[in-house]
């Protein structure tokens, strides 16, 4: 690990924002035991509410069809579009090629209208993956598949569960049957520091979708780790300074929570620190 400060000085007697950029090189992936690996069971959950109107929605549309195509004919997903109804835009299916098509199909018409019910959204998106295993238990000892809900919003909710502490009540309730949810929050307008919470509570990732050319990494990295999965429900340390809770930062792309269970070359990432 090789960590740089932003500036080599820090003011005394006052509070400060500083940045180390560190670099984290992590070891090659374990050789394959001949074992296959888990299934990867996925609901994208897209937010198409008034809000998300223009270029938030085209950058959600654009990344539900690039998660889709990097799965395999092993893995299953659902596709839920939401405003202040919710409709299920591919039932849960195996990820075939006929299958990939017809859910790109039919995103193209998805389009930005309503208001904002992230809570149901994100439950039938989580219905779709159906009761699942919990955590660690494998069952007759074959592998469980991966079940995940990676929800794109600008988090702005305004009908249902609107109250943040409830609604991460619900990422928490979810993580206990097994399902993680993994956030991306579209555009420059989000609700940051719900969106953190959720995946946090949630045992996924968040993510900061900026523009379109961001889509392929962020996808990579989150679907990536879980077709290449080797713990379930890591042990997570954070660490943060005495006055990061009253303050607000705009993420980068590297501002998600990296686990133990991603085992790419070498990674960059960049920590705030107090």
């Amino acid at each position: 690990m090789h960590i740089q400060t932003d500036r080599a000085l820090v003011p005394a007697g006052a509070a400060a924002t500083r940045y180390l950029h560190v670099t984290i090189t992590t070891p090659s992936a374990p050789p394959r035991t001949g074992q296959p690996r888990p299934a990867v069971d996925v609901a994208l959950v897209l937010d198409r509410s008034g809000s998300m109107h223009g270029a938030k929605i085209r950058m959600a549309r654009a990344a539900v069809a690039h998660a889709v195509r990097l799965l395999s004919p092993r893995d299953h997903f659902a596709v839920v579009a939401y405003d202040d109804h919710v409709d299920t835009v591919q039932a849960r299916t195996a990820g075939t090629r006929d299958a990939t098509a017809q859910a790109l199909h039919q995103l193209d018409a998805i389009d930005a209208r309503g208001s904002t019910n992230l809570s149901d959204g994100w439950m039938r998106g989580a219905d779709e993956l159906g009761p699942g295993l919990a955590p660690g238990d494998d069952g007759d000892g074959a592998a469980a598949a991966v079940r995940r809900v990676l929800l794109l919003t600008d988090g702005l909710a305004n009908r249902g569960v609107t109250d943040a502490d409830a609604l991460v009540a619900m990422a928490q309730a979810l993580r206990q049957r097994g399902i993680g949810t993994s956030t991306f929050g579209v555009g420059a307008d989000f609700d940051e520091t719900l969106l953190a919470r959720l995946a946090q509570q949630g045992g996924g990732h968040f993510y900061y979708i900026e523009s379109p050319a961001q889509i392929p990494d962020l996808f990579a990295s989150e679907l990536g780790e879980a077709l290449e999965v080797v713990a379930r429900e890591p042990r997570r340390v954070e660490s943060r300074g005495p006055h990061e809770s009253q303050r607000r930062h705009r993420p980068r792309k590297a501002d998600h929570v990296l686990s133990p269970t991603r085992y790419p070359p070498a990674r960059r990432v960049r920590i705030r620190a107090a």
